[in-house]
């Protein structure tokens, strides 16, 4: 039951620090797709197209509060989430080029990189 809470706190932390990384890190968000910059110059660069997987288990929200409230499209990112059932799903997604992003389990990311694949891991904390 402990280490159920742990995953699931793990979980959260993760999904934050992805939000931060994604969207605290520049300055202003980009203009509108089709607009110009500031000053009248070229028109804004279109959006970055990600492939996100998400799961059933609510430390997902973020990501489908992000999307619902449009907080992807305004920091210039095309953002289309993939929903699995369990985490090796959104992994597997991952390692055959259908998904950009996992929120996976720790273990995860190691099975596949154990079974060979070529992926990189990457943490919060």
């Amino acid at each position: 039951m402990r280490l159920n809470r742990m995953v699931r706190i793990l979980g959260v932390v993760m999904v934050v620090a992805l939000l931060v990384a994604a969207f605290g890190c520049g300055g202003a968000p980009p203009a509108p797709s089709g607009s110009t910059a500031p000053g009248g110059g070229s028109p804004a660069p279109a959006p970055v197209k990600i492939r996100l997987t998400a799961g059933i288990d609510p430390v997902y929200a973020g990501w489908y509060v992000a999307d619902k409230q449009g907080i992807f499209k305004k920091n210039g990112l095309e953002a289309t989430l993939q929903l699995f059932a369990v985490g090796t799903e959104g992994m597997n997604a991952i390692v055959s080029g259908q998904a950009d992003v996992a929120g996976t389990s720790p273990t995860a990311p190691l099975v596949a990189i154990d079974k060979g694949a070529d992926s990189r891991a990457r943490s919060s904390g």
